[in-house]
């Protein structure tokens, strides 16, 4: 049924710290739509981390697992908690934070489609 595929277009702004400042990666892929971010499991966040921030994935998804973050901890991040997370360098930060924002700018979007629509979580 073609109300469950949306296109969805994603910027990663995870570059290798190697890469030049303003490369940008560009993907277009069909994704079934999942759960809320809020209801993810510590593995859905890392898999989603591997996924949109390999780089960052690789330097700290450890840390993303030994503080636990869910998805429910993961969109109430931001630089200071990521900080004392042990994320010290602020490039890396606020890449992270971008990712984080648009993820939750995306999620935001289909829980309106779906509450335009009369579709309850």
């Amino acid at each position: 049924m073609s109300d469950n595929v949306s296109v969805v277009s994603v910027e990663s702004s995870c570059t290798s710290p190697d890469s030049p400042k303003g490369l940008r990666k560009s993907v277009n892929k069909k994704k079934s739509k999942g759960r809320p971010v809020f209801l993810w499991s510590v593995s859905d966040v890392s898999k989603w981390l591997r996924r949109h921030c390999p780089l960052y994935y690789g330097l700290y998804g450890n840390l993303f697992e030994e503080h636990e973050i869910s998805g429910r901890a993961l969109v109430h991040l931001n630089s200071r908690k990521l900080d004392q997370m042990g994320i010290n360098n602020a490039d890396h930060r606020s890449e992270l934070m971008n990712q984080f924002l648009r993820l939750r700018l995306k999620h935001e979007q289909m829980e309106l489609r779906n509450l335009d629509r009369g579709v309850s979580l």
